[in-house]
């Protein structure tokens, strides 16, 4: 099928009114979810992920598409009105969009922001129809090993653009393909570390995988902060009417075309990168937008030209990020990360296969975020400012929810009350993993690639009847090879040039030191050495790393006691995987050598780093964190023994009246209209509802359930 043959089918799906109320929530809950710092749009997706399973994959992908389309305008919210980005990458915006409020000039900074949105996604969308007939005859010459290397590029990728420890990104992506391998294999026709159980028997679901490690670990983090969402600012009284800002925000966008396109270009071309997403985009453009300025003194005071640079960036690449994902199943963002799980649920094959038979798949996707980013536009011009209220609503309200649509979506996929266990046990580590740096995105995308991998290879030693020059012969193999030596040597050969730089810098340069001082100079540069290598495994950090090399190596023991080729994939991965785990430990007696691994894609690109997801558990306090995971243990003993007509309204309650210390009559009335509402959307999609391990106590509310077997 061709590109214009594939876009006028999915014009055609269009006309049905259902898509377009798809366009409508997705864009209502993208800008929702954006604008709740903590509460991201992946945690967005992630919940909705299970409800759209059954979905006609058309609809479920302009929903989708609507998310991520206006998150970002979402994000700017909080940004310009609170100083506080409502995702990552609307950092920037925070520089300049904050003192244009300060200044009275919050409609006009929201106006831009809006427009920019528009334009932004515009560019990239061109970009991306232009792009799609080019590379579509490459990439439908793929050969099946090439296909194997596509995969290890894609998981090297993201380790290497993810901002952190290489070795640590490294490590989850191959944590994330041995959890991958659990389960029956029918290629094989034998099971893989099942330990004998019923439920692994079958895998690890993606779901509830996606759940527990994106949506519940936040929750951990951000509702055992309480408060608010976000601060409020200081705003300065408002200058002129709103209407007049508002006409002002548009005319100061269309008047500095230039800007305007080549941020959107900036946008276009890094959005395209695996892995490196909005951050890298947002920072490249601002700068480049300050140091070709007239006016450089002006960023950072309110510069219309700034704001400008990094919003259109912000949403210019989101577009362009779909190229990666469909045409080669590496995502270009965090948000289509999700969109890859989302195509995978659907039965789809990201990848060459999805533009070779679904194409109008990915037009829509293309008219999703393009009609979303529209209507997004729209109401940031006429209602932004009711909009940023979202981010005062006190945290024990909107954290409750977000738990138990966690639970409903965990539970609604299969109805298997223990994939509501595995969330939440997911959820668990998937923040002590964030506490130490270990990068979430590596595993989940390890997780579902890590199948794929695994079938390419076979099949091209299949096909080659054993011959492992087959993975080496073809030129597209060959140059992907090329590719991921460049990306796992460049962390050594930077360090290797800066300490070069670094010594004949230090020779050249007169240095006047005494020489009686030197001595001392050097016991004490030997004490702090001692001091950074001193009992390591007394850390967070190290027992956590022990633990996961522990976990590996035991399926690496496992693995060698099936056949040889059953275990030939899962032995060279979790080989790997406990050498860069093995790394990781012995460099926690070297803290320096630790830094020296943290360069990603964005140290290349000279762009500003997001904070790493430390930085976000560190504002929380230990007993916060405590409290926050006793309430969702609690909660889960509660579903399983009582069930979930009882523990949602009891769980939403207690947590309003308990954390909150809220009135017993709001709490109860929030209770009361929450409850309904999901409970009338759960009835809506034919779930049957598991009421409780206990025997029957109230007919098809208290008890009843029969436990599956584990």
């Amino acid at each position: 099928m061709g590109t214009f043959e594939a876009l006028s089918e999915a014009i055609n799906v269009l006309a049905n009114p259902m898509a377009i109320g798809m366009i409508l929530l997705g864009a209502i809950l993208g800008i929702t979810f954006g604008a709740l710092p903590g509460f991201s749009p992946i945690t967005g997706m992630a919940l909705i992920l299970p409800f759209t399973f059954g979905m006609d994959p058309m609809l479920a992908m302009i929903l989708y598409a609507g998310i991520i389309a206006s998150a970002h305008f979402g994000g700017a919210i909080p940004a310009i009105l609170l100083n506080t980005p409502g995702t990552t990458p609307n950092a920037c915006t925070c520089f300049d969009g904050f003192p244009l409020a300060r200044q009275g000039q919050a409609s006009r900074a929201l106006s831009i922001a809006a427009t920019c949105s528009g334009v932004g996604t515009v560019i990239g969308l061109t970009c991306l129809i232009i792009a799609i007939p080019i590379i579509r005859p490459f990439v439908l010459s793929f050969m099946t090993p090439d296909f194997f290397w596509l995969v290890v590029f894609g998981l090297v990728t993201i380790a290497f653009a993810s901002k952190g420890n290489l070795l640590k990104g490294l490590a989850g992506g191959g944590l994330g393909i041995m959890l991958a391998l659990i389960g029956y294999s029918g290629m094989f026709a034998v099971e893989r570390y099942t330990l004998n159980s019923y439920y692994l028997w079958d895998g690890i679901k993606l779901v509830p995988f996606v759940i527990g490690l994106f949506a519940i670990s936040e929750i951990i983090i951000y509702a055992s902060k309480g408060g608010t969402i976000a601060s409020t600012g200081n705003l300065g009284k408002q200058v002129g009417s709103w209407m007049a800002q508002v006409k002002q925000g548009i005319k100061d966008v269309f008047s500095r075309p230039l800007i305007l396109l080549r941020s959107g270009m900036i946008g276009a071309i890094i959005g395209a990168i695996p892995g490196v997403g909005g951050s890298a985009a947002n920072f490249i453009s601002y700068t480049v937008a300050m140091q070709s300025s007239r006016h450089p003194e002006e960023y950072g005071k309110g510069s219309i030209e700034g704001l400008i640079a990094s919003e259109t960036a912000n949403d210019a690449k989101d577009a362009p990020a779909l190229l990666p994902t469909t045409a080669f199943g590496i995502p270009g963002s965090p948000d289509t990360a999700i969109l890859l799980a989302a195509l995978i649920l659907h039965g789809l094959t990201p990848g060459p296969l999805l533009l070779r038979d679904d194409l109008p798949i990915v037009m829509m996707l293309i008219l999703g975020i393009f009609l979303s980013q529209i209507f997004t536009s729209g109401v940031g011009l006429v209602s932004a400012n009711l909009l940023a209220r979202i981010t005062t609503i006190k945290v024990h309200y909107i954290a409750p929810f977000i738990m138990v649509l966690c639970v409903a979506g965990s539970f609604a996929y299969r109805t298997y009350i223990w994939d509501v266990m595995l969330a939440v046990i997911l959820g668990l580590v998937g923040y002590l993993l964030k506490k130490y740096d270990f990068r979430i995105i590596t595993i989940v995308i390890g997780f579902m690639l890590g199948g794929m991998a695994e079938r390419y290879f076979n099949t091209s030693l299949q096909i080659s009847r054993g011959d492992y020059g087959v993975f080496f012969s073809n030129p597209i193999s060959v140059v992907l090879i090329v590719l991921i030596a460049f990306m796992l040597s460049f962390p050594f050969v930077r360090n290797w040039i800066e300490e070069r730089r670094e010594k004949k810098k230090a020779a050249e340069k007169e240095t006047v030191v005494k020489s009686e001082e030197l001595p001392v100079a050097k016991a004490e540069e030997k004490k702090e050495e001692a001091k950074e290598k001193r009992k390591p495994w007394k850390n967070g950090e190290f027992i956590v790393t022990a633990f996961l090399t522990f976990f590996v190596g035991a399926m690496f023991i496992t693995t060698l006691g099936y056949r040889p080729e059953v275990r030939l994939v899962p032995m060279l991965v979790s080989g790997f995987t406990l050498i860069m785990l093995g790394g990781l430990l012995v460099l926690q007696f070297y803290p320096n050598l630790m830094k020296k691994m943290e360069v990603g894609l964005e140290d290349m690109l000279g762009a500003s780093s997001p904070e790493k997801e430390s930085e976000e558990t560190e504002q929380a306090s230990t007993a916060g964190i405590m409290r926050m995971i006793y309430w969702i243990v609690g909660f889960f003993v509660s579903i399983f023994l009582l069930g979930i007509k009882v523990s949602f309204p009891l769980f939403i309650l207690s947590f309003i009246l308990i954390e909150g210390k809220e009135r017993l009559w709001k709490a109860f009335l929030v209770t009361a209209v929450g409850s309904a509402l999901i409970f009338i959307a759960l009835d809506f999609l034919g779930i049957t509802l598991w009421v409780g391990a206990l025997p029957e106590i109230i007919p098809g509310i208290l008890g009843g359930s029969n436990i599956p077997r584990l």
